[in-house]
């Protein structure tokens, strides 16, 4: 996974609308591009000073060719800083007809699957309500970055059995975070 993203990274530029792969499994890669925040100022009475992701840390953005859930993803307000760099619906022959959404963001800040649920989260309520719901069997978000062209900390989620969670605050905010089972920390 680390290898494809490195290689997909480098040799995808912002004018390429998707990539896709093949290991057995039908995948059809997709994501969406997502402008990084500008770095905001400092008030003259604040001493916080919000920088947004250095750019030579993220991966080139790709576009999501699925407009519905290119959608969903991009209704989901990242931190300052952070920014969407890919995302994916595959198949996989264990679920006949149904797909699993992979998002991955670009955001250096987040070091441990903790840092990184409250986004899932987001982004898993932004896509039950998504008319691409019923398809889904599986949704992973992960956060990564580049350094010396290699991916570095990456951090990644999954709820493995979407189609079980409301994803709607019940039972409650704190029991959906805990909902994410960590695939890479």
């Amino acid at each position: 996974m680390k290898k494809m993203i490195a290689v997909g990274a480098a040799m995808c530029t912002l004018a390429v609308a998707g990539c896709s792969s093949s290991n057995g499994s039908s995948t059809q890669i997709s994501s969406v591009t997502s402008a990084a925040p500008a770095a905001s100022t400092a008030a003259s009475t604040s001493t916080t000073t919000v920088q947004a992701a250095p750019v030579d840390k993220c991966p080139n953005p790709l576009a999501i060719t699925d407009p519905v859930f290119a959608s969903a993803v991009a209704s989901v307000q990242l931190p300052n800083g952070a920014r969407v760099t890919t995302g994916r619906l595959s198949k996989d022959s264990g679920h006949p007809g149904m797909q699993a959404a992979a998002i991955d963001i670009c955001d250096p800040s987040i070091k441990s699957a903790d840092g990184i649920r409250q986004i899932a989260t987001l982004y898993a309520k932004a896509l039950k309500a998504s008319p691409i719901s019923e398809s889904l069997f599986a949704v992973y978000v992960a956060s990564y970055f580049m350094e010396n062209s290699k991916v570095a900390g990456e951090v990644k989620v999954k709820d493995p059995d979407f189609q079980a969670h409301l994803w709607n605050g019940k039972p409650s905010p704190s029991a959906e975070l805990k909902t994410w089972t960590v695939v890479t920390e």
